[in-house]
């Protein structure tokens, strides 16, 4: 930068101590200059990693409850699954009308109804079995109308529960097929509302945030932003997603071990900017 001929002539006229003064002062104003730009920077930086923590410490008490809550379900289905009174509904094919209608009312019933008393996000619970001719309100069904109900094709040839999201009908379900030998002999479902179990998710995503929640396929079973965003808007998967959370996003994701889901938390990056700049 040229300095101007009226200062440059105006510093050669001055006496010398009065150059060497501003001289001085002009030496030891750099460097504090130097380290109040490094302070703001590594404050700057110290804060943005404090944000970033807290919407990952969040994000991680979220998952946990959410799958304190995925525990309890899976719990209850493989009580069911081991319970004596399940096995005779399911290994006895040959109940005359009465007999059945008494195992049906006295000991199924209750079984599959009582559990929606005592926790609300659960919605029912069925027993598809090859040995139920005759569907029995909600709780008994015939082995062959899963189909209607969930599509046995959605389901894989595994004895571990299996979860399930129809996010249209806002319902979740938590499968578990009973085999015989190599074949499936029943399938136990349990229903739950999906926007009870999803709602301590849903009430971390404040204003400027966004969710998404991944099952183990990489679906999309949840996902909500209280902000616009037009390459998010476009997406047309959770790759083409998580590929501009990566770009312009803070985000944050954790990986639930209970259910397989891939949980995600993001905000724009200018709204982790505009946040450091207040507190600076």
């Amino acid at each position: 930068m040229k300095i101007p001929a009226v200062i440059k002539n105006k510093f050669e006229n001055m006496k010398y101590r009065h150059k060497l003064t501003i001289l001085l002062v002009t030496a030891s104003l750099v460097p504090m200059i130097l380290l109040v730009l490094y302070s703001h920077d590594r404050m700057s930086s110290l804060l943005r990693e404090k944000e970033m923590e807290d919407m990952s410490s969040i994000l991680e008490q979220t998952g946990e409850g959410i799958d304190s809550q995925i525990e309890v379900f899976s719990s209850l289905l493989n009580y069911l699954t081991y319970s004596p009174d399940i096995e005779d509904l399911i290994t006895e094919k040959n109940m005359d009308n009465y007999q059945a209608y008494i195992k049906y009312t006295e000991v199924a019933d209750p079984l599959l109804s009582v559990p929606k008393s005592y926790h609300d996000a659960i919605l029912q619970i069925q027993l598809f079995a090859e040995s139920i001719k005759v569907r029995h309100e909600y709780t008994l069904v015939p082995l062959a109308q899963i189909d209607k109900e969930w599509g046995s094709d959605r389901l894989s040839d595994d004895m571990k529960i299996q979860w399930l999201v129809e996010r249209s009908l806002s319902q979740i379900a938590a499968v578990r097929k009973i085999y015989r030998g190599a074949n499936v002999e029943a399938v136990l479902c349990v229903t739950l509302n999906y926007d009870k179990l999803f709602q301590p998710f849903e009430n971390i995503i404040n204003e400027k945030c966004g969710g998404m929640i991944l099952d183990s396929d990489g679906n999309i079973i949840y996902r909500k932003e209280n902000f616009e965003d037009e390459i998010l808007e476009k997406a047309k998967d959770s790759a083409q997603i998580v590929a501009a959370l990566d770009k312009k996003y803070a985000s944050v994701n954790s990986l639930s071990e209970e259910s397989g889901w891939h949980f995600f938390l993001y905000k724009p990056q200018s709204v982790i900017d505009s946040t450091v700049s207040q507190i600076l």
